[in-house]
């Protein structure tokens, strides 16, 4: 039987104090034992409880960090819910939009936001304005002349209408306008 086994089976038929079955030797070690036990429960914390000079520190700084996350966290959820329901968004916002002052604001910030990102004299430069106007008015004068027919027709059938009403007092003649 092997020390191991042996030892095994020693515990197993021990009873509850555990000397009885022990030999001389056993017995020496086992006091040995308890012996070196009680010194090292009466020595108090070993080398290996002592703490490290920055182990205070570095919990600070993780639990300052835990609770600035944690807050941070509160206005993300707060936001979330906020922006993502858009009718409680529009009733949050919408007051502003109508605020003369706001309105202003905007209105500026936009505009210099926009003149400092684009080179108005360049453009300004590269547009052919004559063409514009030349693109713009191509047909105006028949459109004119049109206008004009269409005025001196009307104002003949006027006049005739006046005229007979006037000189002759009949009624006025019908004029076909063609």
């Amino acid at each position: 039987m092997s020390r191991t086994a042996r030892r095994a089976a020693l515990l197993v038929t021990m009873s509850d104090s555990g000397d009885e079955q022990l030999s001389a030797r056993e017995r020496g070690e086992l006091d040995e034992l308890r012996q070196r036990v009680h010194a090292l429960e009466s020595a108090g914390p070993s080398g290996a409880a002592r703490h490290h000079p920055f182990r205070s520190l570095g919990s600070v700084l993780l639990i300052l960090l835990a609770a600035l996350l944690a807050m941070l966290s509160v206005v993300a959820v707060w936001a979330n819910s906020v922006v993502q329901d858009t009718d409680r968004y529009v009733a949050t916002v919408g007051p502003l939009a109508s605020d003369p002052d706001v309105q202003k604001a905007v209105t500026n910030r936009v505009t210099t936001a926009v003149v400092a990102q684009v080179d108005v004299e360049a453009i300004v430069q590269r547009i052919d304005l004559g063409g514009i106007v030349r693109e713009s008015t191509v047909g105006i004068g028949s459109e004119a002349v049109d206008a004009l027919r269409s005025q001196g027709i009307a104002l003949d059938a006027f006049t005739a209408k006046l005229v007979d009403r006037l000189l002759f007092r009949r009624k006025p003649r019908s004029l076909e306008v063609g």
